[in-house]
C-alpha cells in the first residue's frame, strides 16, 4: 500500500495527477540508466504530453530531505517580487507517493531545455551565454536566502549532509554549527578530494543552506 504525504502548499491548481498506481508502475517501466549507463532518477509523464515530472528513489538515499529542501525553497521563492525572480522555477510538489522502500516525488513539469540538450543541438555561444547568466543569476537568488542565526548546517529540518566532499557522497554524522563542519573537514587531510579545494572555506556560506548547481541535466529555462 501506498502512502500519500502532503508535502509544501499548493499555490495553484495542480494539473490531472496520475493515480498512485500509476506512478509506481510508469517509474518500474522506466529505465534505471541512460545510453551512456548513468543513474537516471526521474522522468516526465506521460511521456507524449508531460504534465508532471516524477523522480524516484530509495528511501534511504536522502530523498526525503530533498523533498522537505524543495518545498521550503518554493514557498520562499513565492513570497519574493515577480521581478526578482523572473525566469526562475522551482517545481511545485503536488504529491510524494511511498511504496515499499522507494519514494516517488510527483511535481509540476517546468518546460524548457537543459544545458545538456542545448549543448548536443549546437546552439550558438551568444545563446549559451545567456542561460549560463541565467544560471548564475538563479545560483545568486537561491544563496540570498537567509536562515535562522543557530541553523545547524544540512538540509532543511535536519539531517546527512549530501556532498561529493565525503566519502561515499554522504556525511558520518550531522553537524551543529558550521564551526564544527568546518573543523571536521580540514582534520581529515588525507582525502584526496582536499588537494583541489584550497578555497574551501569559502565555499562553506555560512547564512545559507545552497549550494550552485550547474549541472548540464538542469533545466535552461
Amino acid at each position: 500500500m501506498s502512502t500519500v504525504i502532503n508535502a509544501g502548499r499548493r499555490h495553484k491548481a495542480p494539473p490531472q495527477l496520475p493515480t498512485d498506481d500509476e506512478i509506481v508502475v510508469a517509474s518500474e517501466r522506466y529505465p534505471d540508466v541512460d545510453e551512456d549507463r548513468r543513474g537516471i532518477k526521474g522522468f516526465a509523464y506521460p511521456k507524449e504530453a508531460p504534465i508532471v515530472f516524477i523522480k524516484c528513489d530509495d528511501e534511504g538515499f536522502g530523498i526525503m530531505e530533498e523533498i522537505r529542501n524543495q518545498a521550503f525553497v518554493f514557498d520562499i521563492l513565492e513570497q519574493m517580487p515577480q521581478e526578482d525572480r523572473a525566469g526562475i522555477r522551482v517545481p511545485e510538489i503536488y504529491r510524494v507517493v511511498k511504496r515499499d522502500y522507494k519514494v516517488h516525488i510527483v511535481m509540476d513539469y517546468v518546460h524548457g531545455e537543459t544545458v545538456k540538450e542545448l549543448l548536443e543541438k549546437g546552439t550558438p555561444d551568444d545563446q549559451l551565454e545567456e542561460c549560463f547568466d541565467q544560471i548564475a543569476k538563479a545560483i545568486k537568488l537561491f544563496l540570498s536566502i537567509k536562515v535562522h542565526a543557530g541553523t545547524p548546517p544540512g538540509p532543511v529540518g535536519g539531517g546527512l549532509i549530501r556532498h561529493p566532499l565525503f566519502r561515499d557522497c554522504v556525511a558520518s554524522m550531522e553537524y551543529a554549527s558550521v564551526d564544527e563542519l568546518q573543523k571536521h573537514v580540514f582534520n581529515v587531510r588525507t582525502y584526496a578530494v582536499l588537494d583541489y579545494i584550497g578555497s574551501l572555506p569559502g565555499l562553506l556560506f555560512r547564512d545559507h543552506h545552497f549550494p550552485s548547481d550547474t549541472l548540464s541535466g538542469n533545466k535552461s529555462s
